[in-house]
C-alpha cells in the first residue's frame, strides 16, 4: 500500500496557525519563517489569517505591522525593503548584487522608491516643483520697480456699425432712376459722399494716431 505524502499547508494555513499562537507576529517574520518550511506566503493571506482570528482594527495587537496591499511583481522591491530596512546605509550596488543572488533583478528606480518608503531619503509633495516657481516669479515681479516694468498696452479701441442716413438716400435715389441721366447724377452723389467719408475717416485715424503716442 502507497503511502501519500503529507499535504503541505497553504500560507494562509499557516499563518493563522503561528498568529494564533502568537499575535504580534508581522508579516515579513511569518514570511521567514513560512519559506524555511518550502511555503509561499503573500501578503492577501497573511491579512485574511489576521481578519479570521478577529486581528484587526481594535484587536489588532500593537507590535503588529500595517498589511500592504498584494502589488504585480513585488517580490524583489520587498525584497529591497527588507534590506534595507536591516541595513539603512546599503548602496545600490551592494543591493544589487544580494537581489541578483535572490534571483531578484532590480532598477535604481526601485531602489529609490525603497529609500523613500522607509522614509531614508526626503519626499517633496506632488506639485511643489511648480508652486516653488509660481512663488519666485510672484517674488521676482515683486523685486521689479514699477517704472522698470513694461508699460500696459492701450486696449484697442472698437468702432459700432450704425445704420447712415445717406446711404438710405442713396439707395431711394438709385430706386427711383428712370433714365441715364438720373443714375449718373446718383452714381456721382454717391462717389462725393465716398470720397468725404474716406476723408473724414483718414482725419479720425491721425488723430488717434497723434493722442496714443
Amino acid at each position: 500500500m502507497t503511502m501519500s505524502a503529507p499535504q503541505r499547508l497553504s500560507g494562509e494555513t499557516f499563518a493563522r496557525e503561528r498568529l494564533a499562537a502568537d499575535p504580534s507576529l508581522d508579516f515579513h517574520a511569518l514570511r521567514a519563517a513560512a519559506a524555511e518550511q518550502g511555503i509561499s506566503l503573500q501578503p492577501i493571506q497573511y491579512g485574511r489569517a489576521r481578519r479570521s482570528l478577529g486581528l484587526t482594527g481594535e484587536n489588532a495587537p500593537a507590535a503588529a505591522a500595517p498589511v500592504r496591499p498584494a502589488r504585480k511583481g513585488s517580490v524583489a522591491f520587498d525584497f529591497l525593503v527588507e534590506q534595507l530596512r536591516a541595513e539603512p546605509t546599503l548602496s545600490y550596488g551592494d543591493l544589487r548584487r544580494r537581489a541578483e543572488a535572490e534571483g531578484h533583478p532590480i532598477a535604481p528606480i526601485m531602489y529609490g522608491r525603497a529609500k523613500a518608503m522607509l522614509g531614508l531619503v526626503p519626499v517633496k509633495p506632488r506639485g511643489s516643483k511648480k508652486a516653488a516657481a509660481e512663488a519666485a516669479k510672484a517674488q521676482a515681479d515683486a523685486a521689479v520697480p514699477a517704472a522698470a516694468k513694461p508699460a500696459t498696452k492701450p486696449v484697442p479701441m472698437s468702432f459700432k456699425q450704425v445704420e447712415s442716413v445717406e446711404a438710405d438716400r442713396f439707395s431711394k435715389q438709385l430706386a427711383e432712376a428712370r433714365t441715364l441721366e438720373q443714375l449718373v447724377a446718383a452714381v456721382k452723389d454717391l462717389d462725393a459722399e465716398r470720397r468725404r467719408l474716406r476723408n473724414l475717416l483718414i482725419e479720425i485715424v491721425t488723430k488717434l494716431d497723434s493722442a496714443l503716442d
